[in-house]
């Protein structure tokens, strides 16, 4: 990121940040979060300057941009370890059925 943060976000103006990324109104937000609309305009401004932008539009840059940055030191996936290893098992074949589930019965049958 260009310009350093004096103050690190709370967890909720952190909340905010990812819905404000996504293009959420405030109304929205506020209603997602289950607070009211002052609320979120003030968390709004609290993101603005503590990561010293002008404008909603730089603060949704710089979350997908940290986001992009923090997605990019992550070790391999499970998912794409379970692909690999999955590859190389076969799935049962006709001869090679699983057994049958028990029926359950209760006392009145």
């Amino acid at each position: 990121m260009s310009g350093q943060m004096h103050e690190p976000l709370t967890p909720a103006e952190h909340r905010v940040l990812a819905l404000l990324a996504r293009g959420r109104r405030n109304a929205e937000i506020a209603e997602a979060l289950i607070v009211s609309e002052n609320t979120v305009k003030t968390h709004v401004s609290r993101i603005l300057a503590k990561l010293q932008v002008a404008n909603r539009h730089e603060a949704a840059q710089r979350y997908w941009e940290q986001q992009d940055q923090e997605r990019r030191k992550r070790p391999v996936r499970m998912r794409e370890r379970r692909l690999s290893t999955n590859q190389s098992r076969k799935s049962p074949g006709k001869d090679e059925t699983r057994p049958k589930r028990r029926r359950k019965f209760t006392r009145n049958e």
